[in-house]
């Protein structure tokens, strides 16, 4: 999963939490970091 995030310039974290169970954080950018370029017609 963090090579899956890197591939957008995001990054993973997992691990256990205060309650017991699980936490996944997978924040990715919501913009792409290298728009793509925009052909004539």
């Amino acid at each position: 999963m963090r090579e899956r995030a890197a591939l957008y310039q995001g990054n993973l974290t997992a691990g256990p939490n205060a309650q017991g169970g699980w936490t996944v954080r997978a924040p990715l950018p919501t913009r792409p970091a290298n728009p793509p370029e925009k052909n004539p017609a």
